[in-house]
C-alpha cells in the first residue's frame, strides 16, 4: 500500500517546485523589458517615453538642483523638461537620459546643466555604477556608451530568476504598479522670499564636512570628458545651446576653491572640451550673483528649506525665463 508522504515527497513536491520555478522564469521573461523601480532615476526612465509635449528647455543636474526642481515650479507647464538626477549616475547618466528624451521629442532650444562642480569630477565605483547606471541603461547602445565612458559593465552569467527575485521580479512589478503615480504639485515661487528663522544656524557637525568638501579635486573625470563630447555632438545635430551653471556652494568652500583657482581651472577645462565641438555654449556661476553662507546648507551640498532652496529656485526660474543674461 502506497504511503501518502512518499508520493508527496517523490512526485508532488518536485512537480510543484518545477512548476514554481517555471512560473517564475516565465514571469521574469515577461517582465524583462519592464524598467525597475528602486530610486527616482528609475521612475524618471520609466516615465520618459510617455511625457506629453515638447519643451524649449531641458534641465540636467545633480541632486542639489533636483532638490529644488522637484519642489518648485521653475517654468510654465511643458516649457521645461526636468531630467535632473543625482551625482551617483554622473554626467554620463544625464547624457543617456537626454538621448532617450530626444528620441521621442522635438529638439529643445537649450540644455541647462545646473550642478555642483564635483558632478564633473565624479567617477562612480562599480557598486554605485551597478545600481545607478548598468541596471538602468541596459540597451545595447547604452552599454557601449557606458563602456566608452570608462564605466565597468559586468555581464552576469545566467542564473535562475528564483535566485534573484528582487531584481528580476519585485523591482519590475513595483514599476508597473507605482511608476505612473502622480507627482506632487509643485510649489509656486513667491516674489517675497520666506523669512529666515532662528533655525537657520549652521549645525556644528557641518564644519568638518565642509572642510572635507573644500579638498575636492575639481578635475574632469573620464566619464565627464566623454559625456561632454557626446553632448556636444548632440548639440550640433539638434542645434541646441548648452548652458553650464554652477549651483550654490558654501562660501567658505568657495573661498578655498577660488584661492587656488581650482574652480576656474575646471571651468577652463570644460571650455576647452567644448571648444569647436558644441553648437553653442554659455557659462554662469550663481555664486557670483548670490552669496550662500555656510549656514544656508543643511549638509555639505544641499540647501536649507524654505528660504535658501526658494532663493536658488528663484534664480533658476529667472535664468530659464531669460530674466538674467549670460
Amino acid at each position: 500500500m502506497n504511503q501518502p508522504w512518499k508520493i508527496f515527497l517523490i512526485f508532488r513536491l518536485p512537480l510543484a517546485l518545477l512548476f514554481l520555478i517555471g512560473f517564475i522564469e516565465f514571469a521574469a521573461y515577461s517582465l524583462s523589458t519592464t524598467p525597475k523601480l528602486r530610486h527616482p532615476l528609475d521612475r524618471l526612465v520609466a516615465n520618459i517615453d510617455s511625457w506629453p509635449g515638447d519643451s524649449e528647455t531641458v534641465l540636467l543636474g545633480d541632486s542639489v538642483t533636483q532638490d529644488v526642481a522637484w519642489t518648485y515650479k521653475l517654468a510654465p507647464r511643458n516649457s521645461l523638461a526636468n531630467l535632473t538626477t543625482n551625482q551617483a549616475s554622473g554626467l554620463i547618466g544625464s547624457y543617456l537620459l537626454l538621448k532617450r528624451y530626444l528620441k521621442i521629442h522635438n529638439s529643445p532650444r537649450r540644455i541647462l546643466i545646473a550642478s555642483t562642480p564635483e558632478f564633473f569630477s565624479y567617477s562612480p565605483n562599480p557598486q554605485t555604477a551597478e545600481i545607478y547606471l548598468n541596471t538602468v541603461f541596459e540597451r545595447e547602445a547604452e552599454v557601449k556608451e557606458l563602456q566608452a565612458a570608462g564605466i565597468t559593465v559586468v555581464r552576469d552569467r545566467w542564473k535562475p530568476a528564483i535566485l534573484n527575485l528582487e531584481n528580476k521580479i519585485f523591482d519590475r512589478i513595483a514599476a508597473l504598479m507605482f511608476s505612473k503615480a502622480t507627482s506632487k504639485k509643485k510649489l509656486p515661487i513667491s516674489n517675497n522670499l520666506p523669512q529666515q528663522t532662528l533655525a537657520d544656524v549652521k549645525p556644528k557637525f557641518l564644519d568638518k564636512y565642509l572642510a572635507l568638501r573644500a579638498t575636492s579635486d575639481l578635475k574632469l573625470s573620464k566619464n565627464s570628458k566623454h559625456s561632454i563630447k557626446k553632448l556636444c555632438e548632440l548639440s550640433k545635430i539638434h542645434k541646441f545651446q548648452i548652458i553650464f551653471i554652477w549651483a550654490p556652494v558654501p562660501n567658505s568652500v568657495l573661498e578655498i576653491w577660488n584661492g587656488d583657482a581650482r574652480l576656474s581651472k575646471l571651468g577652463e577645462n570644460i571650455k576647452i572640451a567644448t571648444d569647436e565641438l558644441c553648437f553653442d555654449t554659455k557659462f554662469f556661476d550663481i555664486n557670483q550673483n548670490v552669496t550662500f553662507p555656510d549656514y544656508a546648507f543643511r549638509d555639505p551640498d544641499h540647501l536649507r528649506r524654505p528660504y535658501w532652496t526658494m532663493l536658488y529656485a528663484k534664480t533658476l526660474r529667472n535664468l530659464i525665463g531669460g530674466n538674467i543674461s549670460f
